[in-house]
């Protein structure tokens, strides 16, 4: 039988390896060496990341906001004048699983990602009634993704193989588990946002996030810091919960 980490290694380094079948290869090979913190990644990148987990930092991507006008059907971009704010309402971590992303991948238009109700409606008192925010993030940012998970496994197996833990025949000695215990694995920063993975149709992500002020972001201005199609709003005290993120395999 072939040894286990080297096979890994060669899974990872093919591209046409389906991202899945490495990832699954990659539980055995963690399992069997009682590596805890790799078990937990890699369930949750085959089965999307739950409430209560972690983000890793390269499953945080930064897309264009946009807004479709409702009268002419048309994509325009959405200005934001406060650079915090505009960084805050683009930037949006993925709990779907590996399979899921790849899917939208194929889309080459990228993605849309659509605001819930309660953020979609308090944007759209800023920007107007006839404007519809959203986030566009491109097919080539979830491939980032993807190759980012394929890369970690990958650097992984070539750290065993470099330390002379091979796993022949499928299996690892007690010498090679007891050198793997001596070794701490960190996969990545993550990010504290908690976000919750539901389907009904499309891929659905909602956000259980903290209570987000736009005003005090903006520094309390009054002035709308939103603006498309040269529309403009005032509002004070304004405040989001529970976001709600549909991915579309279509984007502009």
């Amino acid at each position: 039988m072939p040894a286990l980490v080297p096979e890994l290694v060669i899974m990872a380094s093919d591209p046409a390896v389906p991202t899945d079948d490495l990832l699954r290869r990659a539980l055995v090979a963690a399992k069997r060496l009682n590596v805890g913190e790799l078990v937990s990644w890699i369930d949750a990148e085959l089965n999307g990341y739950k409430t209560d987990q972690e983000v890793p930092d390269y499953r945080t991507v930064r897309g264009l906001l946009r807004a479709i006008d409702l009268f002419s059907g048309r994509s325009i971009p959405l200005e934001v004048n406060s650079a915090k704010l505009a960084r805050r309402l683009s930037t949006m971590p993925l709990r779907q699983s590996i399979t899921e992303l790849e899917h939208l991948a194929e889309s080459p238009s990228g993605v849309r990602i659509n605001y819930g109700h309660e953020w979609h409606q308090a944007l759209m008192e800023h920007v107007g009634d006839d404007l519809s925010p959203y986030v566009s993030v491109s097919s080539a940012q979830l491939r980032a993704v993807i190759s980012s998970a394929r890369n970690r496994i990958l650097d992984w197996g070539l750290d065993l193989e470099g330390r002379g833990i091979i796993g022949k025949g499928m299996s690892f000695t007690p010498q090679e588990k007891q050198a793997v215990q001596e070794q701490h694995y960190h996969i990545s920063n993550v990010s504290g946002s908690q976000i919750q993975i539901g389907s009904s149709g499309s891929t659905q992500t909602q956000a259980n996030t903290t209570d987000t002020d736009i005003d005090a972001l903006t520094g309390s201005t009054g002035a709308s810091p939103l603006s498309g199609s040269g529309l403009s709003r005032h509002r004070s005290g304004l405040r989001f919960f529970n976001q709600k993120i549909m991915l579309v395999g279509s984007g502009g």
